[in-house]
């Protein structure tokens, strides 16, 4: 795996993103339009081995596109406290641009009473790459913190920006952890290869 050539042009994340994050009015474009789009601007799309549905909106009032994918949906009955992580990024438009990438990816992780992060630094860590890569520690502080009160309990949304070159350093190692304020979540490959998708469709992941 390689990182290619990044910020020729830099799409930052904006409010549509985290609109989406957090599940806010949306219109879905149609999977035939994002997949010519994709035909067009990108090399021949490598088989990525997963069962999550990569979700393409389009925010016509800001006119600008979000694409993501749920990599842990969360568990939250009696005992059983699982957190949920969804990946994402952004581009103005319908298209996606050609020779260009953005520059960073969301990730919001989520959870709720009674688990509950002690923190809002997230910490990713990965191991095992196949070029025999040193491990990767990414450190990040949450730019977006939000509580959601319900009749019995609170969500706790966290959202992170990753900058592009740590999403593909950790991306190329086989064992990938993240982890929120003592609250830990291990991806499975099958997830690594849904994030990895989304990595390519973002324009910063070859094989």
């Amino acid at each position: 795996m390689r990182f290619t050539s990044l910020l020729q042009t830099v799409v930052r994340p904006s409010a549509v993103l985290l609109a989406v994050l957090v599940g806010q009015p949306r219109t879905v474009t149609s999977a035939a339009a994002q997949t010519a789009a994709l035909s067009a601007a990108l090399p021949p799309k490598p088989e990525f081995k997963h069962h999550r549905k990569i979700t393409t909106v389009y925010a016509p009032e800001r006119d600008t596109t979000a694409v993501s994918v749920v990599l842990a949906k969360g568990k939250y009955v009696l005992w059983t406290q699982r957190p949920r992580v969804t990946v994402a990024y952004e581009y103005p438009g319908t298209t996606p641009p050609t020779g260009m990438a953005a520059s960073a990816m969301l990730i919001e992780f989520r959870t709720q009473e009674p688990q509950a992060a002690t923190t809002n630094r997230l910490t990713i860590t990965g191991e095992g790459g196949e070029g025999g890569e040193p491990p990767v520690r990414i450190e990040e502080v949450a730019s977006m913190s939000r509580l959601e009160a319900h009749a019995f309990t609170h969500d706790h949304r966290m959202t992170f920006v990753v900058p592009a070159e740590d999403v593909v350093r950790i991306l190329a190692a086989r064992q990938v952890a993240l982890e929120v304020g003592g609250v830990v979540v291990r991806l499975k490959e099958e997830q690594l290869q849904a994030w990895r998708e989304l990595a390519w469709q973002m324009g910063v992941w070859e094989q």
